[in-house]
């Protein structure tokens, strides 16, 4: 041991050498070549080296001379070396000085040097001891065009001027000054020498404001370069310091120290005290002063008047009153922690016990107490004393006073819970609820219309006002326009508006189009726009009919969308002898419209051509079965034919039949049995598919003999019931459906019953008789026993069974109004589970997870073609294969293979609206542009990255340039990138066609496999350009697909499914959602993550919307935003933010465990600002005494393009310092922006940096390397080590901190300093590559969200030439709700992004 000793010891001054010698390469010269320096080249050429060589070897030292009357700025450079370089440790210039002027010999110079730096100040004094100031001078040279070796001096009014003559010193006397006539001088003379010491004495028993002075002559003003002179008087002070005396000397009367209780202390704390001096007062905690400040201090103004002075008080109004000459410390308590939220009467810091304190909220809303009183009461008893602690009181309505055991909030008068609305096209319904029923006397409510009807869609003022009344109740307003913005009203009988909400009408199906008609030159069928009056137009549907006379049997139908903004439709070419029917319907969300008819045929048939179905002789009624002479409605190839039955003869039903959408005959109802009853009349539908044929010759086919195929059932048919039979040929495409039809129609007649055939009637009846009295004696019984076993399952949960599609009976549905109460519920049951000690309760069977787990796992449906053996090479995963009956069939190629493993899926509204598809393999490249080519994609989502986790997820199947893949041609047009997002455009071309396709690839790369996006609004970004596209340029189904082509794609797909039921439809429903995906793809959203965030992704994109504004119309957006913010109240700022706060509630509920934990509670400066356990950082420098991290009140929080890049704290207690700086070096915090000035705020915020040399936080030491004054804030460079961590470096910190933000101002008084504050950040941080960023304020919240609200704005302004302030504060809120606390923050935001933008010429940079 003692050698290990010695051997530190030997080693500690090495090393300590060792660190001197070695320099920081950062911050010195260029790098030379290995070995040697060479000698500078490109420095001040008045430079001279010794010795002087070409180059020059590694820890030589070169000393430094300059020319003429020049200075080297350094007097040595050393040659060093930096890794595999050499360099200069230093850069040298040369300076120039003036020389010290030889004036007279009685001045002194300040610094004493025979040279002075050009500007260098110098204070000049005709003094040695105790020397009050001549003048301030310094070097000018060259500082003007031909002003050389000149010096300028200082007037009294701070200007500089040029002197031309030199200063002297003055031996004339002072003389005696006017001061105040009581005033004694030591000798009655009227002239005092210079920089004599005079004591001066005053009559009575007052004393002068400085007792020792003296005078002397001073620079006053520099005329044409001469120097005029004037006298000044010198005052010492209470701390021995000379100060000039501005106004005077007076005689002032003295004041004793005040009687005071033991345990007041004074600032300052001495005997006695001058007229005019202000002393504070301050108490030990839990007590309060009589007054925080005294003076002493006379009534009169003037001399003459004069009264003995005596102590004043400052008080709470701010007011000086006579005080007793007593002082004593008044137990108090602290302002209550949930002051924050009301209005206080009287609004102080602390009050004493038992006064009485008035609460008031704001318009709208009242307090549980409206007077409160501090008191207390014992805790507990130690040595027998008894201990208080503090408590609040609140006085009952009953004038009784009762303990506050919980926080106190503003409560809304009325209440209206927004789940209760209850909208539809023509009527909104509230529910309310008035908590104070003495505040509710004389309520009224009204609709109104929110903004002005104007032409096309004029709406009619609602009329009439409805009285509110009782404590809780029901308004409704009527007869209301659909579409339409209504302001929902309750006011109190004194006009005070309590409640407001601006809520519009559900749409209705449009009006018929009116004016239809036919463009012969065009050959099309034309109409008038609708107007989006009963709701938005988002297209028209078009159903031709096409009829002939030669087969009355054949129909041909079409049923297509156009566009909203499409008014015309070029009409099929027809024959003679056929007839066509045209009908065109509005489409809103709610629906297709009225439809207008317009009917033509050829000249050769001028009377209306009816529907005449082929006929059916083959019929068995016994049999409930006819026979159907089938041959192929077409000889194209397509083999594919449905037949549909329809229980009608009617031509409008037969019509109905061959254009709808007929379901399979039900899975749930029982095959029929044709000996015993053939037939069921309750459960057989109307119109059903009874067959799906491959149909490619003619043939007899059976119908109604029971059999199942493909999973349709040909039912047996029911006798006395007439029917029609359709031969059904469909194609479909995106935009249109052809449907082709041919009809047979025969009548099932019934058959005759023998009486033996009723005879089971006759015994059903007689049984039912005899069993009647004993069924009325077990009724009661059955009662009970069904009473009591209701009773036993009210609470309890019945297991689903593995069900598909829509067997399963669980209801999963939840309106858009209640879906983040729904999130909430999930969310709390998902908590409550895991933090449960209870073994029995299944902690995988709440909330989210109980949903998902009654989803199908397993395969639904056949998938054969993707079992061949030929194609099971053509799988990236064996698992994973398409299902028989919805996969993309590849057209006949070279190949000779159809199979692609892909599938399509549909979308709200509209089928095969996707296909999902698995990333394509290097074998399936082919075939991958094959399909996007037969079924015209024009859109592809790529939803993975090529390799992730050192695995392959994808080929890339798209050239840099150009490639050809089989008989494709695939060209790059195009490549743009913004964060997270490429978007890249190609030309495809197949070989023996003219003209090629243009295909849009978005690769999205920020979401990780099995996983989900960290931000979700991106995602909905990406949904909502997709949409664009497709509408913009219709074309085939958008093809999307990742690695497997299930989990991220079905994610995608059921995202885009359900925001469009959610705006359709105004509910949600993501379980069936999912289901019906799965029936369409295996394991459609693969995880339980997945399908957790569809809830919160609907939650966001329905709650917020789509808030991005391009950054070019920003300007136009801030001024309207303000106007509006000024003339109504409810404008879009208010709109947004309410949107965004309610979304955030969801977040409000993540668990803070650690940070309620006693032993934290005291390092919280506020208890509803709580870090959530999986947001905070944990100190590993900084541990707890049982060895486990330590804890900081802190979260992590993203900007746009980096997660967890920013760290948001508070300001440290001095309990908590240590804490703070081990955050810092834990989280390599390089930069930390500081946004209150300490001097501001009590004195519990102390000062954490040096401002001057170097500091110790415990195991932390802090030097202070350098400071930098900016506008509107400091800079500080530190270096941080850990003395537990000798063999770290030091972390070199920049530290800012904001100046021009006073306390008392909610909002920056100047926005552009933040964004110049930001700017240097943003520089500061790229240069220290990588660490993070720390943000601290008072509270950790008020101040840190608008700095880093800022910086995500600029991020994304840069990335994707885009605003969107309500993105960058959901995503802030997602981490500490606290951030961005009012819309007045929130606005400004939107200033903030506009000054930025304005610091550049033009936007165009970011588009």
């Amino acid at each position: 041991m003692a050698l290990q000793w010695i051997f530190l010891l030997l080693l500690t001054p090495l090393l300590a050498e060792k660190e001197h010698d070695e320099l920081d390469l950062n911050d010195y010269g260029k790098p030379q070549e290995t070995g040697r320096c060479k000698a500078p080249s490109d420095w001040d050429p008045k430079l001279q080296f010794t010795p002087n060589h070409t180059s020059y070897a590694l820890n030589e030292l070169v000393q430094l001379n300059c020319l003429e009357k020049f200075v080297p700025s350094v007097p040595q450079i050393r040659c060093i070396s930096s890794g595999t370089q050499t360099l200069w440790n230093e850069t040298a210039t040369c300076k120039e000085r003036c020389q010290k002027p030889q004036w007279v010999s009685k001045l002194h110079f300040t610094p004493k040097q025979n040279f002075y730096w050009l500007k260098e100040e110098v204070t000049l004094s005709c003094f040695e001891k105790d020397p009050p100031p001549l003048a301030v001078m310094r070097c000018a040279n060259g500082t003007s065009p031909g002003w050389k070796r000149a010096w300028e001096v200082k007037d009294i009014q701070g200007t500089w001027h040029k002197l031309a003559e030199r200063l002297t010193c003055s031996t004339e006397n002072c003389t005696k000054p006017e001061w105040d006539e009581q005033l004694q001088f030591p000798e009655n003379n009227s002239e005092f020498p210079q920089n004599d010491h005079l004591q001066l004495t005053c009559l009575k028993d007052l004393k002068p404001s400085f007792s020792e002075v003296k005078c002397a002559k001073e620079l006053q003003e520099v005329n044409s370069g001469k120097p005029s002179y004037r006298q000044a008087w010198w005052g010492r002070n209470s701390t021995n310091a000379w100060m000039r005396i501005e106004g005077g000397v007076q005689c002032l009367g003295m004041c004793q120290r005040p009687q005071r209780d033991s345990r007041l202390q004074l600032t300052p704390d001495q005997e006695n005290y001058m007229e005019d001096e202000e002393v504070l007062l301050s108490c030990p905690e839990g007590f309060q002063p009589s007054f925080t400040k005294i003076k002493c201090w006379s009534e009169a103004e003037f001399p003459i008047h004069r009264k003995p002075v005596s102590w004043w008080g400052n008080n709470t109004r701010g007011v000086w009153t006579h005080i007793p000459p007593y002082v004593m410390c008044i137990e108090t308590c602290q302002r209550p922690p949930w002051a924050s939220i009301f209005q206080l009467a009287p609004d102080q810091e602390s009050y004493r016990k038992n006064e009485e304190v008035m609460l008031s909220c704001p318009e709208g809303f009242q307090p549980s107490f409206t007077h409160v009183k501090c008191s207390s009461e014992v805790q507990s008893f130690i040595d027998g004393k008894p201990v208080h602690r503090e408590v609040w009181l609140g006085r009952h309505t009953r004038g009784a006073w009762i303990r506050i055991r919980s926080s106190m909030e503003c409560l809304e008068v009325l209440q209206v819970v927004p789940g209760t609305f209850e909208i539809s096209s023509t009527s909104i319904k509230l529910n309310w609820t008035c908590r104070f029923p003495g505040a509710c006397q004389g309520m009224r409510a009204m609709c109104r219309l929110a903004v002005p009807s104007s032409p096309p869609c004029q709406a009619e003022e609602v009329e009439g006002e409805e009285m509110l009344h009782g404590q809780e109740g029901t308004f409704s307003c009527s007869q209301l326009q659909p579409f339409t913005d209504y302001s929902v009203t309750i006011v109190l009988a004194s006009s005070t508006i309590i409640y407001r909400e601006c809520k519009t009408t559900k749409e209705s199906v449009p009006d018929k189009p009116e004016e239809v008609w036919l463009d012969t030159s065009r050959g099309s069928l034309r109409w008038k726009e609708l107007p989006s009056c009963k709701g938005e137009i988002i297209g028209y549907q078009l159903n031709i009919t096409a009829r002939s006379t030669r087969d009355g049997g054949f129909l041909e139908m079409e049923r297509l969308q156009v566009n909203g903004s499409v008014t015309e439709h070029r009409l099929p070419e027809h024959g003679p002898g056929s007839s066509y029917v045209v009908s065109i319907q509005g489409l809103t969300a709610a629906g297709a419209g009225a439809a207008s008819l317009w009917e033509f045929q050829s000249t050769d048939n001028q009377h209306p051509l009816g529907i005449s179905c082929r006929s059916v002789p083959d019929i068995s009624p016994s049999q409930g079965t006819a026979v159907l002479p089938l041959q192929p409605i077409t000889t194209e190839g397509v083999g594919e034919h449905q037949l549909v039955v329809a229980m009608t003869h009617n031509s409008s039903g037969i019509e109905s039949a061959c254009l709808g959408q007929p379901q399979p005959f039900s899975a749930s109802q029982q095959p029929f049995n044709t000996t015993q009853q053939p037939f069921n009349t309750i459960q057989q539908p109307r119109t059903y598919v009874a067959a799906v044929l491959n149909l490619t010759a003619p043939m007899d086919f059976v119908l109604g003999n029971g059999t199942w195929g493909q999973g349709y059932h040909n039912a047996a048919l029911r006798p006395g019931w007439d029917y029609t039979a359709l031969l059904r040929l469909v194609r479909r495409s995106p935009q249109s459906e052809k449907f082709t039809c041919v009809c047979y129609s025969f009548s099932i007649g019934q058959e005759p019953v023998s009486l033996l055939d009723r005879m089971p009637l006759v015994l059903t009846v007689v049984l039912v008789a005899a069993l009647l009295a004993l069924g009325i004696l077990l009724f009661f019984i059955l009662f009970r026993l069904k009473y009591n076993s209701s009773k036993t399952s009210e609470n309890s949960t019945i297991p689903l069974r593995r069900c598909r599609g829509g067997a399963c009976k669980l209801n999963t549905q939840i309106p858009v109004e209640e879906l983040l109460e729904a999130l909430k519920r999930f969310k709390r049951e998902e908590i409550e589970a895991e933090q449960t000690d209870d073994e029995s309760v299944d902690r995988r069977g709440v909330g989210h997870l109980r949903e998902y787990q009654q989803l199908s796992s397993a395969l639904l449906h056949p998938c054969n073609a993707g079992k061949e053996q030929c194609n099971q090479s053509k799988n990236r995963y064996k698992s994973i294969i398409p299902y028989d009956h919805c996969r993309v069939v590849l057209q006949p190629s070279g190949t000779g293979n159809d199979y692609i493993n892909a599938s399509y899926m549909d979308s709200y509204g509209s089928p095969h609206f996707f296909i999902a598809a698995q990333g394509p393999l290097a074998e399936t490249v082919v075939d991958f542009w094959q399909m996007v080519w037969q079924e015209k994609t024009s859109v592809i989502v790529m939803l993975t990255g090529l390799v992730e986790q050192n695995k392959i997820k994808c080929e890339k199947y798209w050239p840099e340039q150009e490639e050809v893949y089989g008989d494709f041609t695939v060209t790059l047009n195009n490549t743009r990138a913004t964060t997270g997002l490429v978007t890249r455009t190609f030309s495809l071309q197949k070989a023996g066609c003219a003209l090629p396709r243009v295909v849009e690839q978005f690769h999205y790369l920020l979401w990780p496999d099995h996983g989900v996006p960290r931000n979700t609004s991106q995602l909905l970004c990406l949904v909502a350009v997709v949409n664009k596209r497709v509408l913009e340029a219709p074309a085939g189904p958008v093809l999307v697909h990742c690695s497997a082509g299930i989990g991220r794609t079905g994610t995608f797909i059921a995202l885009d499914f359900l925001l469009k039921m959610g705006k359709a439809e105004g509910k949600v429903d993501v379980f069936h959602c999912v289901q019906q995906l799965r029936e369409q793809r295996v394991s459609m959203v693969q995880t339980k993550e997945q399908y957790t965030f569809l809830y919160e992704a609907l939650l966001e994109g329905l709650l917020c919307g789509n808030t991005g504004v391009p950054v070019e119309s920003i300007a136009t957006l801030v001024h309207s935003l303000r106007e509006a913010q000024t003339s109504r109240p409810n404008s879009v700022l208010d709109k947004e933010f309410k949107a965004l706060q309610k979304f955030s509630e969801l977040f409000q509920l993540l668990p803070c465990r650690e940070a309620e934990k006693p032993s934290n509670q005291p390092k919280n400066r506020k208890p509803g600002i709580l870090p959530a356990d999986s947001c905070r950082p944990i100190l590993m420098s900084s541990l707890n005494a049982d060895g486990s991290p330590g804890y900081i009140n802190a979260v992590f929080a993203s900007t746009y393009t980096e997660e967890d890049r920013i760290v948001i704290t508070q300001l440290p207690f001095s309990t908590t310092l240590v804490d703070f700086w081990a955050l810092v070096w834990d989280y390599t915090c390089t930069s930390v922006v500081v946004l209150n000035q300490l001097q501001e705020l009590d004195k519990t915020y102390v000062e954490f940096w040096p401002t001057q040399g170097e500091d110790d936080y415990g195991r932390f030491h802090v030097q202070l390397v350098s400071e930098e004054p900016g506008a509107g804030f400091t800079a500080w460079t530190l270096a941080l080590t850990n003395r537990q961590q000798p063999k770290k470096s030091a972390l070199e910190v920049q530290l800012w901190q904001l100046k021009d933000w006073p306390m008392q101002e909610r909002l920056p008084p100047h926005p552009t300093t933040i964004i110049s504050l930001l700017g240097k950040v943003e520089t500061h941080h790229r240069q220290s590559q990588g660490g993070h960023i720390l943000v601290t304020c008072w509270d950790g919240a008020s101040r840190s969200g608008i700095f880093c609200a800022a910086s995500f704005l600029c991020e994304q302004i840069q990335s994707e030439g885009m605003v969107d302030v309500s993105q960058a504060v959901r995503t802030l809120k997602r981490r500490r709700r606290q951030l961005i606390k009012d819309v007045e923050q929130y606005g400004l935001c939107y200033e903030l992004a506009l000054s930025y933008l304005n610091s550049f010429e033009t936007y165009g940079n970011f588009k």
